[in-house]
């Protein structure tokens, strides 16, 4: 059982092997100009990266947009807000003289509704991953955990190993799926918790087969992601009215179920979920 039990994790990690993702060198894009470090994308000229950053906590907020200056590539910049803090992210935004798209939303869903709701413009746009943060603070925990947790994860996405190289992992690695902050990923059988029976209604729903105990989540929603893996829940036409409404238990609700539910999607398309300390190890062994 213990080898099915990393299954999640991927083979890969049990051999410490890139073998397993399938190594196929691709061209990389030819990257476009951009205002400092943002540009809008269009069709006509789309950029591969769009950064999306869920702002409902507007210091966290500004943290993360710094630390977003270790992104090398281009990319398109998508910001979900809520109407309590929608004027100071604009201003905020104006007075740093940066591009990007801004959707209000009402507070429902965490971080997780506003996410399902932009990621057809994002399509539309004509992009190829999705890098997906947000302003954690996690206020029922002790001692700032919940703040601790967001900086180590937004830090590991940012790192400028990471970041500088998440575009070129998902062209030469075509089985690559998702990266998640590492120590980030649960297997289901052990954190799926109260949220199991919904995830296997969803799984059914997007017709997932195998067993979804065996798969690892990333607990904090935070990753690199192709942007085609979450077709499977667009079309389940999730609603608004299906979240419950502020404030929500600590477990047990949509979000924390979709949260498990991305991982479903990943596996449903045949790709893995690795996390930033293998891709570090796998960009070293491309170097050698």
């Amino acid at each position: 059982r213990d080898a099915q039990e990393s299954r999640g994790l991927g083979d890969v990690y049990k051999r410490q092997s890139y073998k397993k993702i399938g190594k196929k060198k691709a061209p990389l894009p030819q990257p476009c100009t951009y205002r400092m470090h943002v540009k809008t994308s269009t069709k006509e000229n789309p950029q591969v990266l769009a950064v999306v950053i869920h702002a409902f906590y507007f210091d966290i907020f500004i943290r993360i947009l710094e630390k977003t200056a270790s992104i090398s590539t281009p990319y398109t910049l998508y910001i979900t807000t809520h109407q309590g803090i929608a004027q100071e992210v604009s201003s905020h935004m104006k007075s740093l003289g940066l591009d990007a798209h801004i959707e209000v939303y009402s507070n429902k869903g965490r971080d997780v509704l506003p996410f399902l709701k932009i990621i057809d413009l994002i399509k539309t746009n004509g992009h190829q991953v999705i890098l997906k943060l947000h302003t954690k603070k996690s206020p029922h925990k002790a001692f700032d955990e919940g703040r601790i947790w967001c900086d180590n994860m937004v830090d590991q996405l940012l790192e400028k190993r990471i970041a500088g190289e998440a575009i070129k992992n998902f062209i030469t690695y075509p089985t690559l799926g998702l990266i998640a902050p590492s120590n980030h990923l649960y297997p289901l059988w052990l954190k799926g918790g109260i949220n199991m029976p919904k995830v296997q209604e969803l799984a059914k729903k997007i017709d997932h087969q195998g067993d979804i105990g065996q798969l690892s989540f990333v607990g904090g929603t935070m990753f690199y992601a192709r942007v085609n893996i979450f077709d499977p829940l667009l079309k389940l036409d999730i609603k608004d009215t299906d979240f419950e409404e502020e404030p929500i238990p600590i477990d047990g609700t949509l979000a924390h179920v979709i949260e498990r539910v991305f991982a479903l999607a990943v596996d449903k398309e045949g790709l893995e979920t690795v996390d930033t300390q293998f891709i570090k190890s796998l960009n070293n062994q491309d170097a050698a």
